[in-house]
C-alpha cells in the first residue's frame, strides 16, 4: 500500500496488489509480432500456482500438458484467469479487469490476454 502526503495531510492507503519478481519470456508480449508459445503458458501456470500458494490454496489443475508446438486455446486463458482470480480474492486483492471477459467460442487469443495475466501475478 502507498500513502501520499503533503507534510500535513496523509491520504488513505492505495489498493493492495502483488509485488513479485517473476521474469517472463518475451516480455512484453507485443500484438502482431510475439508468437505465443507453450513456454508462455507454462510460465503463467507456474506464476499462478505461486500466487495460489501465497494465498494458502492448493495448486491448480490444468486441462492439458503443454509442449512445443501446442497452440494456445481458450481453455488455457479461462483456467489461468479463474485460478488467479480465486487466489487474488483469497489474498484480499482487487479484481482483475479482462479484455474479452467471457472468451466466447471462436475468440482469438490476443497479446492483451497474456499481458493482463502477467500483470495479475507481478
Amino acid at each position: 500500500m502507498v500513502r501520499a502526503t503533503d507534510g500535513s495531510t496523509v491520504t488513505l492507503p492505495s489498493n493492495s496488489d502483488l509485488a513479485t519478481t517473476i521474469v517472463f519470456t518475451d516480455d512484453p508480449v507485443v500484438a502482431t509480432s510475439t508468437i505465443i508459445k507453450a513456454v508462455h503458458v507454462t510460465e503463467l501456470r507456474t506464476a499462478v500456482n505461486a500466487i495460489r500458494a501465497a494465498a494458502g490454496l492448493p495448486p491448480a489443475n490444468f486441462t492439458d500438458t503443454l509442449s512445443a508446438g501446442i497452440f494456445m486455446k481458450r481453455i488455457h486463458i479461462t483456467e489461468l484467469r479463474s485460478n488467479l482470480d480465486e487466489a487474488r480474492v483469497a489474498l484480499g486483492l482487487i479484481a482483475m479487469q479482462y479484455t474479452d471477459p467471457a472468451l466466447a467460442a471462436g475468440t482469438i487469443i490476443k497479446a492483451a490476454h497474456i499481458r493482463e495475466l502477467r500483470s495479475g501475478v507481478k
